[in-house]
Formats: C-alpha cells, sequence, structure tokens
C-alpha cells in the first residue's frame, strides 16, 4: 500500500471510531436523561385526553369471552353432576 493510502485508509477508520464513539456517547445522554424526561411528560399528561376506544373494545371483548366460558364450564359440570353415574 502506498504511504498517502493508508493514511486515508487510517483516517477513515479513526473518523468511523470516533462516530461511533460520539454515537455511544449521545446514546448513553439520552439513556441518563431518560427518566427525568418520563416525569416531565407525565406532568404534562392531562386526564381523559388520551383516545380509549380500543382499550374498551378490547376489555368488552375479554368480559364476553369469560362470561361465554364460564356459562360452558358450568354447563358441563350440570352435564356431569346429572349424567355421571
Amino acid at each position: 500500500m502506498q504511504p498517502e493510502r493508508r493514511q486515508k485508509t487510517h483516517d477513515i477508520v479513526f473518523y468511523d471510531i470516533v462516530t461511533r464513539v460520539r454515537e455511544y456517547s449521545n446514546h448513553l445522554i439520552e439513556f441518563e436523561r431518560t427518566p427525568r424526561q418520563r416525569i416531565a411528560q407525565m406532568a404534562k399528561h392531562e386526564h381523559g385526553s388520551m383516545d380509549s376506544s380500543s382499550q374498551e373494545k378490547t376489555f368488552d371483548n375479554f368480559m364476553n369471552w369469560v362470561k361465554w366460558t364460564s356459562i360452558v364450564i358450568i354447563g358441563v359440570l350440570v352435564f356431569m353432576a346429572i349424567f355421571a353415574r
């Protein structure tokens, strides 16, 4: 390899290493700030401002499933109590 080309290659590698270290240090800084940001974000939350229609629909479907599962289980138990002798 020629000396000039070798120097360019070393510069590129060095630049890549420095860039990665900077990105990692920025990540660490953001990681340290995250709890404070979460607290600040929670303080700005207004009760009732979130759209909860999907959660309500999911809960309704879950309760419907629980109801029908309970009915089927009770029906099986009654059937077993009457005919299992």
